[in-house]
């Protein structure tokens, strides 16, 4: 099988109705980029009915989409990391499965990664929103290990 040119993850928890608004706007833009690519879609855990909206999801897209299923709620980070394994693209980008990061940007990420040469290219929150201690902690530990394991600083 030919390596795909991009991976998309995006982990959900308990999500169940995101899914299919996720994918509705997803697919439509992906598909305008012409390339090979994989939409994965990771459940981390979730007590709902996410799994089986994913499940649906990789049933209606059988080529485009593709399923991760955690045996437990282990937490954004750990499910982000067992994406990147599961992922078979040259290029992978990161979202947030509720839409948090607008997916309208990854055809300019996508030229600055192939036209330009980059590394890596890396989106900016202007506004992280409300968060709670705890996710911020877990963030600041994921972008800290990430940093050194990979060599690259993530943190922003």
């Amino acid at each position: 099988m030919k390596k795909m040119e991009l991976s998309v993850l995006m982990p959900f928890y308990n999500e169940e109705k995101q899914i299919p608004i996720t994918i509705e706007r997803m697919i439509p833009l992906l598909d305008e980029l012409k390339m090979k690519y994989e939409l994965i879609l990771i459940d981390d855990g979730s007590v709902d009915q996410t799994w089986a909206r994913i499940e649906d999801a990789k049933s209606a897209f059988p080529n485009k989409i593709r399923g991760l299923r955690l045996s437990r709620n282990f937490g954004k980070e750990a499910a982000i990391c067992a994406g990147l394994d599961f992922a078979d693209g040259h290029a992978v980008i990161l979202m947030d499965g509720d839409l948090q990061h607008p997916p309208e940007y990854i055809p300019e990420m996508l030229r600055l990664w192939r036209d330009e040469g980059y590394d890596v290219v890396e989106g900016v929150k202007e506004d992280r929103g409300k968060e709670s201690f705890f996710s911020k902690l877990n963030a600041r530990i994921f972008y800290s290990l990430f940093r050194k394991v990979a060599g690259y600083d993530l943190s922003n």
